[in-house]
């Protein structure tokens, strides 16, 4: 959350806005620039994955859908964390801001279900479920893992959708974060 802030409290920000490159530029090489830490921690978490899926563990599908899931929990982050970075004066009100966003995007949508789950509310379906938590990627692999233990235990009560690979169930269902990283690019613009 320091991409934009760290500038402006420098007073280099000046310099950087009359340079020849346009303000996408400049916002897309800091958003790239600060996601490399992030890509290089998920690299650690590779060998771990490639032991669990040389011992069968998991299949190459659950694999590619978790790395995919990773990479794109690194990209909402730091979409919400410059757009947090370009609206704050300061570094401290970015960060809490930023921590704040992704709190609120993670679970505010999915704490109100739970408390209206938990008051017996009768308009609760498993598509407003979808719906509270459609901004939390850990929950998309969650989702789709169910048709995944239902290709395993077929004693599951568990409904397959389709016949479609559990890839293709996470690409579909990351569509909402896709945009939200966008909408967060768009508001750091």
């Amino acid at each position: 959350s320091v991409a934009l802030t760290y500038e402006k409290e420098r007073d280099s920000l000046a310099l950087i806005i009359i340079t020849d490159l346009r303000p996408w530029e400049i916002l897309i090489q800091k958003f790239l620039g600060h996601l490399i830490p992030m890509f290089t921690f998920l690299l650690l978490s590779l060998p771990i994955m490639a032991i669990a899926y040389s011992f069968g563990g998991i299949t190459t599908d659950f694999l590619s859908s978790v790395i995919f899931l990773l990479l794109l929990t690194c990209l909402q982050v730091g979409a919400i964390a410059l757009a947090a970075s370009s609206y704050c004066r300061t570094t401290v009100a970015a960060f809490f801001v930023s921590y704040g966003l992704i709190g609120l995007l993670y679970f505010g949508l999915a704490l109100i279900y739970l408390l209206l789950y938990a008051l017996g509310e009768d308009m609760l379906t498993p598509r407003t479920a979808e719906v509270a938590f459609a901004f939390v990627p850990p929950y998309i692999l969650a989702d789709t893992s169910r048709t995944w233990v239902a290709t395993y235990y077929p004693s599951a009560t568990v409904s397959l959708s389709g016949g479609l690979s559990q890839f293709t169930l996470v690409l579909v269902r990351s569509i909402p974060v896709i945009a939200s990283i966008v909408f967060f690019l768009l508001l750091a613009r």
